[in-house]
C-alpha cells in the first residue's frame, strides 16, 4: 500500500518511552473516552517503528515500512481499542493521570497523553 519510506523516527527529534505504571495507580477508562482520545488522532508505536492514525470514520492506517497496513479500528463496550488489518488486535485500556496504558497477553505498557498528535501525521514520516 504504501510505497515509499518511513522517516526514521530520531530525524524528526521524537523519542517514545514506554513507561509502566503501576496497576494501583492504573484506573479505568470509559469506551467514550477512549473514542475521544484515538479519534482523528496519530501516535507512534511502542517500538518507534510507525505512526498510526485513527481517523473518526473508524479507518485506520501505518506509515509501516514493511506492510503498510491499513484496516479498522473500534473501541469496545469493555474498554478495549481494537485494530483489525490483516488480522485482530485488541488491548484493554486503563489510564493514569497522565498515561494511557495497553494490555494484552500478559504484556503491559503506557504512552503519555500529550503524546497523542492530533489529526493525519502520517504523512511527515513518508519520504516524498
Amino acid at each position: 500500500m504504501f510505497n515509499t519510506v518511513v522517516k526514521m523516527v530520531s530525524q524528526l527529534g521524537l523519542t517514545v518511552v514506554a513507561i509502566s505504571a503501576t496497576p494501583a495507580l492504573a484506573a479505568p477508562i470509559s469506551p467514550q473516552e477512549i473514542l475521544a482520545l484515538y479519534s482523528d488522532s496519530s501516535s507512534i508505536s511502542g517500538s518507534g517503528t510507525n505512526l498510526n492514525y485513527y481517523a473518526p470514520d473508524g479507518s485506520f492506517k501505518t506509515t509501516n515500512i514493511k506492510t503498510g497496513e491499513a484496516g479498522k479500528w473500534y473501541v469496545t463496550n469493555t474498554s478495549k481499542l481494537c485494530i483489525v488489518t490483516k488480522n485482530e488486535r485488541c488491548w484493554k485500556i486503563t489510564q493514569t493521570k497522565t498515561e494511557v496504558c495497553f494490555n494484552a497477553k500478559g504484556n503491559r505498557s503506557c504512552r503519555a497523553k500529550d503524546a497523542y498528535m492530533r489529526g493525519d501525521q502520517t504523512s511527515a514520516y513518508v519520504k516524498k
